[in-house]
């Protein structure tokens, strides 16, 4: 027997309002002969696409006669293979031993978009092959392998009557199922074949969930997944023992573990109505959110963990889309901690989590509130962003607002941001509170005390940091502008700010209480030193290592008028830098009409000790004005010149002055004055000789000028003149720092002709803080023979030393020695 076709066309049609399959025949043999078995190819084309069918069966008498004879169809077309192994049954035999195997090969899913709703720039690998055999009544699907890519089934099925019912039974077991990649398959053209989560979501079409004419079968399955890939989590160990019936998956648990953590669900699905509808209900014990959310690609900028999770997910619809629109999600967590990373996944804060609860109802925002603390602080945080859809069909941009509460502050972010969260953002931000030292215990260092406060300005999160244009802090009454930069990309943070101010109000600046608090003599000796000592220890766990070594810093400040309440200080600057550990104040400046302000500081820590360096620079500066600002007086006035140069290192800031180096000028023209303004013992000790020299007080200051050097930490005179209208008293000594002893004697000169004027010099001993006055009785007795002698010493002294002006205009007009830097 042979038959020979060519140029036929074929259409068979398939059920109501379906496409009919259509396919020509350009050739078709076949032939059988006598004995052999019966062989045919033919050529042409299925659906369009070139095609060749080879046929194989059994020999012409079993087909005549009707005996069980054996079928191989092999279909092939340009990129797939499709083989069918069957045994024919005569007609009216039971059928239970007419076993079909097939096979299918595919090199890329795309080219099959002809038949399937496949998108046509899929790549993945399509490999398909089974057993099936059929009876009168009943079919059995054994050794079934499915292969997408890198996704793979093995499947086992029989359907046979139940109580006259058909009811299939299934059992499905995969080693791994890998969606980001399966979901290239609906991916519209163009979106590429990786498989990274974000892309691939990007790309997806808005198609049914389920056809139209799915009618769910009767179906008793089992289904256990060893590893399945979501995004960028995983689930491993699905298991799940369910039913379907009249067109719904009765409420089934599933079992598994998500991101580490075991879970249990409650699943369900329900096809009967206009609209699908399915309900998820999960929930799991320890679990890392940071892998879950990363991995679910909702939030890159959260690490942690919780001891619970419970999530509950309901909606309707026929498509993704629809689904999303009309879902209802919420979720809520008990215990664990959360870390907030920032740019460049820089940690930002850590909060201990008591309960925090997610939700939103059918297209409605996500709202969130967490209620937890930051170390020991209490912290409460709400937040809003765009709805369920938005975050499931991959919107580019979504609204985000978040309000936190802690330690009496107050911070609000506004704007949009980029899925992933974390990933990019475009916020306005504003913190503030009453008082900032409310935050020392968060900041983890010292803050002043001012106050109220408040910072606002966009905020642009970039891949390497944080960028700040525009930004507004309020000081009480002053306001300040600016721009800052946060890099992250180095191996320290890196924050530059630039801030200028038209005007600020000192007062708003108030110093800390320590400086302020009125002088009250020592109950103990060394009280200057314990004073010092708490003073230094405070400074050494502000600017400890674990704070200088956490950032560097460039701070600029421009104030284009300073204010001391109602004094004005015309104009200052302000730069500070941090770098390597090291902090530099460098210059800290105010100037005035008459004078100006300058100060310069060098803070190190250097394995197990600290270097300090000192420089200020004050010239012609109105003292009142200090007086005024640490509350010590208001009616002072006069003006007074400082230079400071010293420097020095030790195992800490309270004893960096036992060997410090360097020299310390100053000189004070005083219009009114007096002992105890300020904490410059020097100063105060000069001051409470002037009653001792000028018992009847009718001379006039013209100044005071101390000139000292320090050395090893012993800080030696060089000059120390008080000069006034009637006499000079000039002096010398030291003061060990170390051990706060000191010794001066200072000798008066009088002005003019003073005959037979006793002059005795003054002795000063005791120590910094505890000083004593007193006379020796051998400078007692030269002071009453120089004054015996005074008719005939002083006019030698005039001829040699020369006259000493009653307004000290050799000394006072220029007192300071040249500065060395």
């Amino acid at each position: 027997l042979s038959i020979a076709v060519a140029a036929a066309q074929v259409r068979v049609a398939n059920a109501a309002g379906r496409r009919p399959i259509a396919f020509t025949f350009d050739t078709l043999d076949l032939a059988a002969g006598r004995s052999e078995p019966l062989r045919g190819t033919a050529r042409g084309s299925l659906l369009g696409e070139r095609a060749r069918l080879s046929i194989r069966g059994g020999t012409l008498p079993d087909l005549l006669r009707e005996r069980a004879t054996p079928l191989a169809l092999e279909l092939a077309l340009a990129e797939a293979t499709l083989r069918i192994e069957a045994a024919l049954a005569p007609s009216g035999q039971a059928r239970d031993t007419t076993p079909l195997r097939f096979d299918f090969q595919a090199r890329r899913s795309g080219d099959l978009a002809r038949w399937l709703a496949v998108a046509p720039a899929s790549n993945l690998p399509v490999a398909v092959r089974g057993r099936v055999a059929l009876a009168n009544d009943a079919w059995a699907l054994a050794d079934a392998t499915l292969k997408l890519g890198r996704s793979e089934l093995s499947i086992a099925a029989h359907r046979s009557p139940d109580d006259g019912r058909s009811v299939t039974a299934a059992s499905v077991r995969s080693p791994l199922i890998d969606l980001p990649e399966l979901s290239t398959l609906r991916a519209s053209a163009g979106a590429g074949t990786g498989v990274n989560a974000t892309a691939a979501r990007g790309a997806r079409t808005d198609g049914p969930i389920f056809s139209a004419a799915l009618d769910l079968p009767d179906v008793d399955f089992d289904i256990a997944l060893q590893h399945v890939l979501v995004g960028r989590t995983d689930l491993t160990g699905v298991s799940l023992v369910a039913r379907t019936r009249e067109g719904r998956l009765l409420p089934s648990t599933v079992t598994g573990t998500l991101a580490g953590a075991p879970f249990t669900a409650l699943a369900e699905l329900d096809l009967r109505g206009e609209l699908p509808s399915a309900k998820l209900d999960l929930s799991t014990g320890d679990i890392d959110l940071g892998v879950l959310l990363r991995g679910l690609g909702i939030a890159d900028a959260v690490d942690g963990r919780a001891q619970a999770l419970h999530l509950k997910l309901e909606g309707r619809g026929n498509t993704p889309r629809e689904f999303a629109a009309q879902a209802a999600i919420e979720a809520r967590v008990v215990g664990g901690s959360l870390t907030v990373l920032g740019a460049a996944r820089r940690p930002v804060t850590e909060i201990r989590v008591n309960e925090a609860s997610f939700g939103a109802a059918a297209g409605e925002p996500i709202r969130g509130r967490l209620d937890g603390a930051i170390d020991q602080t209490p912290v409460k945080i709400e937040l809003s962003s765009g709805s369920f859809a938005d975050f499931a069909q991959d919107a580019t941009r979504l609204p985000f607002a978040l309000a936190a509460r802690a330690a009496g502050t107050r911070l609000t972010l506004d704007g949009e941001v980029t899925l992933p969260l974390g990933s990019a953002a475009q916020l306005t931000f504003q913190i503030g509170g009453e008082r900032l030292d409310s935050l020392n215990d968060l900041a983890r260092v010292e803050l002043p005390p001012w106050g109220p406060w408040s910072l606002r300005g966009p905020v642009r999160i970039t891949p390497s940091g944080y960028e700040l244009q525009g930004l507004l802090l309020n000081v009480g009454q002053s306001r300040l502008s600016g721009s800052g930069k946060l890099d992250l990309s180095g191996p320290r943070p890196r924050l530059d700010v630039q801030v200028a101010a038209p005007s600020i109000q000192l007062d708003d600046f108030p110093m800390p209480k320590r400086l302020t608090d009125d002088l009250a003599p020592p109950a103990k000796p060394n009280g200057m030193r314990v004073t010092a000592s708490a003073l230094a220890g405070r400074t050494d766990r502000m600017l400890s290592a674990a704070f200088l070594r956490r950032f560097d810093a460039n701070i600029d400040v421009e104030a284009g008028e300073v204010l001391s309440g109602v004094d004005r200080l015309a104009d200052g600057e302000l730069h500070l830098q941090l770098a390597d550990g090291r902090l530099r104040l460098d210059p800290a400046v105010v100037n005035l009409p008459g004078g100006s302000m300058r100060l310069s500081l060098g803070y190190d820590l250097k394995g197990s000790e600290v270097e300090f360096a000192a420089a200020a620079r004050v010239e012609r500066f109105d003292y009142g004005i200090i007086a005024r600002r640490l509350g010590r007086a208001d009616d002072l006035r006069g003006l007074f010149s400082l230079n400071v140069d010293i420097a020095g290192r030790a195992p800490s800031l309270e004893t960096v002055m036992n060997n410090a180096n360097g020299k310390v000028d100053f000189a004070v023209w005083p219009s009114e004055l007096r002992s105890g303004v300020f904490r410059l013992w020097s100063v105060n000790l000069v001051l409470a000789l002037v009653p001792l020299i000028d018992i009847g007080g009718t001379s006039q200051m013209n100044c005071i000028v101390g000139q000292f050097d320090l050395k090893n930490g012993d800080l030696s005179s060089d000059k120390i003149v008080i000069d006034m209208t009637a006499v000079r008293m000039g002096g010398e000594g030291h003061a060990n720092l170390a051990t706060e002893e000191l010794a001066f004697v200072f000798r008066p000169r009088a002005k003019g002709l003073a005959l037979f004027r006793l002059q005795t010099p003054l002795r000063v001993t005791g120590t910094l803080n505890d000083q004593r006055f007193g006379h020796d009785s051998r400078d007692t007795f030269e002071s009453v023979l120089r004054s015996i002698a005074s008719p005939i010493l002083l006019p030698i002294e005039r001829f040699t030393l020369g006259p000493l002006p009653r307004d000290g205009a050799d000394l006072c007009t220029d007192p300071m020695r040249a500065s060395g830097r």
